[in-house]
């Protein structure tokens, strides 16, 4: 049996704001709350947009498992924006 790759987490969750140049990286342990570096809002008072940073984790026959580093391979994956917010005319 070869190498299984995973993708961790399986399901990301990243939120829109209006600052457009500041952002932070949301919790990445279960339980762990935001705590971005200056609060959640740019000096502008603008919403930062919230990421989700992605691993990849190889899992071997062994049982052993290692974090796959950009330096290790050449990663690269396309991502699209999912959600939609419907509108009700009035």
């Amino acid at each position: 049996m070869a190498t299984l790759y995973k993708i961790h987490p399986a399901i990301g969750v990243a939120r829109l704001g209006n600052s457009p140049d500041e952002f932070f990286i949301g919790p990445e342990r279960i339980g762990e709350r935001p705590n971005p570096p200056g609060g959640f809002k740019d000096a502008q008072c603008r919403v930062k947009r919230q990421g989700a940073r992605f691993r990849i984790f190889a899992h071997h026959d062994d049982g052993t498992i290692e974090e796959i580093a950009d330096a290790e391979a050449d990663i690269t994956w396309p991502t699209r924006g999912a959600a939609t917010a419907s509108r009700r005319a009035t």
